[in-house]
């Protein structure tokens, strides 16, 4: 039966503008998980399992960013990767509260973070507590005393009206069907945009669009992998979905495939304490280091190395998949990049005693380092 109400995505010009927030906020995450897993001093020898929960938490969401690029592409658009790279902290909406992407040391912040930005709808009474962090964004003061306009005025990769990423997802799909049910099939995809898409990811899984049906079944797995579907927890290949691979490390068990939602009985997992974690300083930016510094000139090496690994994302998302595989290809130099700047201790100013963090930053850089509110004390 035909679908008679307009979805909240209802003209092509729409559903490409949507779409390109849907690679803005896959991306957004990427650094924000990368960052974290970053600050293990020997993270690949003594904690080889939150490296693998991290890692493909971390590629699933390059996965998701291209077939969101793949699904643009199709139906007429040009994605835009430079333009989607993310500045930190900035915030990830829903229906009634706004949420901060920051790029945080690991650690039990990092798990909220994760557990926020993946929750399902409705979210699981077990973890509604847990998620909140260090920054109540229900609180009194918070909403009386301007601190949550100051949130809500940082960069957001998705609009205000979804109330959460599965919801958003469900959008775009609502929005494909109803096109393609008022008009044709070919008036809204195009198939032979599939010679500019990144079509086999990692070589393997074929995640090209030529139809709707192929659009609505791939965006319906990113549902799957990032949240589970309502029902449960691993999705068609027995994958744990990323909620509750971030639940694992919330909670340091594995999850068995028995087991109930919130409610992990498997391995203990081997976590990182604080002695195992570089003191990073908070928020990291380059407008807080010292132009020239030690950490500064690392930071800002990282930096442009981070730019053309986007500039080969964006030339691989539009007509030289090839590319593609050359960024991912650049992502362990990112890693040996980001050790280099985590190796530089603050020596003066605001922020001495902590250690300098990757910024993952676009030239050029602000001047002014981003106003947060402080958390209750």
């Amino acid at each position: 039966m035909a679908q008679t109400d307009p979805p909240p995505i209802h003209t092509i010009e729409a559903l490409r503008a949507e779409l390109q927030d849907a690679l803005a906020l896959e991306f957004t995450t990427i650094p924000a998980y990368l960052s974290g897993w970053l600050t293990i001093k020997d993270r690949r020898t003594r904690f080889p399992d939150v490296t693998r929960i991290v890692q493909s938490v971390v590629i699933s969401e390059m996965r998701h960013m291209a077939i969101a690029a793949n699904v643009l592409t199709a139906v007429g658009g040009r994605p835009e990767v430079t333009k989607a790279a993310p500045t930190y902290p900035c915030q990830i909406p829903d229906f009634t509260r706004a949420g901060l992407v920051r790029l945080l040391p690991c650690g039990d912040d990092l798990w909220r973070l994760g557990l926020f930005i993946e929750q399902p709808d409705p979210l699981p009474t077990d973890t509604r507590e847990r998620i909140r962090g260090a920054i109540d964004l229900e609180s009194p003061r918070l909403r009386t005393g301007g601190g949550l306009d100051l949130i809500k005025a940082l960069p957001s990769p998705i609009p205000l009206r979804f109330e959460s990423i599965g919801d958003f997802y469900n959008a775009l799909i609502d929005g494909i069907r109803y096109l393609v049910e008022q008009g044709k099939e070919e008036d809204v995809f195009h198939p032979e945009t599939i010679t500019r898409q990144y079509t086999h990811f990692g070589g393997q899984d074929n995640i090209g669009v030529r139809t709707s049906a192929e659009a609505v079944a791939l965006l319906t797995d990113i549902i799957h992998e990032g949240e589970g579907d309502p029902h449960r927890m691993w999705d068609d290949n027995g994958e744990l979905s990323h909620y509750y691979k971030f639940d694992e490390l919330a909670q340091g068990r594995r999850y068995l495939p028995q087991d109930k939602p919130c409610h992990p009985t498997g391995p203990r997992l081997t976590l990182p304490v604080d002695t195992d974690i570089v003191r990073v300083l908070p928020d990291p930016q380059m407008c807080k280091y010292r132009k020239g510094s030690p950490e500064w000139r690392a930071a800002d090496d990282f930096n442009r190395f981070y730019e053309r690994l986007v500039a080969n994302l964006e030339t691989g998302l539009t007509g030289h998949p090839q590319q593609v595989d050359s960024a991912v290809g650049q992502m362990h130099q990112l890693e040996v990049l980001a050790d280099e700047v985590l190796a530089c201790r603050i020596t003066e100013g605001e922020y001495a005693g902590y250690y300098a963090g990757p910024t993952f930053e676009c030239r050029p850089y602000t001047d002014q380092p981003v106003r947060l509110p402080e958390p209750e004390a």
